[in-house]
């Protein structure tokens, strides 16, 4: 019996120092979203305000919300302009997660703009503060003056102990 009590006792130390290693939600990020987006075409920078539903990694069926700025972009096949922004992240408890985004953007058809780059996690709140990571951003803005805006996020996302 001595025996078993120890090599529980063992088993559970062991166990407890595992999870404090890496959480299982520590590693893969991916999330998606659609919504509707508004851009201000006012002159450069063009300012586009988003906000949508979004599901993925540890946000579940949430919400998202999201400003951008960019020049405005050429025809894809001449070339890309940069754009830059932020985004928040809803989760379905109400957590939330903020990233910052650097991307080129550029006209794809007649009202389509495409982009693509790279986001960083730079924290949120409850479960998310002292959230970090990094990974490619993508999105699609159609009839940009008021119409839709889709997206990914993926990458990896590290949680605060």
């Amino acid at each position: 019996m001595k025996k078993l009590g120890a090599s529980l006792l063992v088993f559970g130390l062991c166990s407890m120092a595992g999870a404090g290693v890496a959480s299982a939600a520590d590693g893969k990020f991916d999330v998606s979203g659609s919504g509707v987006v508004a851009c201000t075409f006012g002159g450069p920078p063009i300012t586009c305000n988003s906000a949508g539903s979004a599901s993925g990694t540890l946000i579940g069926n949430g919400t998202f919300n999201q400003t951008s700025f960019v020049g405005f972009p050429p025809p894809c096949s001449t070339g890309t302009t940069p754009s830059n922004g932020s985004q928040n992240l809803t989760a379905a408890k109400g957590d939330q997660l903020f990233l910052n985004f650097a991307r080129n953007a550029c006209q794809s058809g007649p009202s389509t703009y495409v982009s693509t780059g790279t986001y960083t996690i730079t924290g949120g709140t409850g479960r998310f503060v002292g959230a970090t990571g990094s990974g490619a951003f993508a999105s699609r803005i159609d009839n940009p003056g008021f119409g839709s805006i889709s997206f990914t996020d993926k990458g990896t996302i590290n949680l605060a102990p």
